[in-house]
């Protein structure tokens, strides 16, 4: 069997001249102290992915807007275009969501694929609480999540939500995310 290879040079500020992915984990340090992802760096993260690693052909993914979970809460450091109860950003497809705290630090990266939604994972983790507010489901998080933010990933090629997760997984520290993280974080 025959496969067509296609190259690309990778564009983003993270490649040297010779091709060579220089990137390294999205981690700051503050007085020795590895401080988690942001939402800048989440962004910038899936403009890296797709810019390096997709063919130019291949259909536009759909990004955000932010999501407010508990819009009743005070402060927060960003401004969410959707909050509790209104219909997850795109709705029904698969993709990427990652939670962040009222910092806008990333709390948790996750993914649906395949035959799932983004809808779908989402609501595995929140339901409706007193007043219908927003209630998480489960009380095990190191850093409560405040916002969601998520990238649907288009209907044919709804395996790259496995992709893109595990690139974000590797580039961002968060402080929940558990599986495939190696020593190196």
């Amino acid at each position: 069997m025959n496969f067509l290879v296609v190259s690309r040079r990778c564009e983003a500020p993270c490649a040297d001249p010779r091709g060579v992915n220089l990137s390294t984990h999205t981690i700051k340090n503050v007085n020795g102290i590895s401080m988690f992802g942001t939402f800048d760096d989440l962004k910038a993260k899936v403009d890296e992915y797709y810019s390096c690693y997709r063919h130019p052909d291949m259909s536009d993914f759909s990004s955000g807007p932010l999501y407010d979970l508990f819009p009743e809460r005070e402060g927060g450091a960003l401004k969410a275009q959707y909050c509790w109860n209104d219909t997850w950003p795109s709705n029904g497809k698969a993709g990427i969501y990652a939670f962040l705290d009222d910092d806008g630090r990333v709390v948790y990266i996750g993914k649906s694929s395949m035959k799932s939604s983004v809808s779908a994972r989402l609501n595995s983790y929140c339901q409706y609480g007193k007043d219908k507010k927003c209630k998480l489901k489960h009380d095990k998080w190191k850093v409560q999540p405040r916002y969601v933010w998520i990238v649907g990933v288009p209907n044919e090629t709804s395996f790259e939500a496995a992709a893109l997760e595990e690139f974000l997984i590797r580039e961002i520290l968060t402080s929940d995310n558990v599986n495939g993280i190696s020593a190196s974080h």
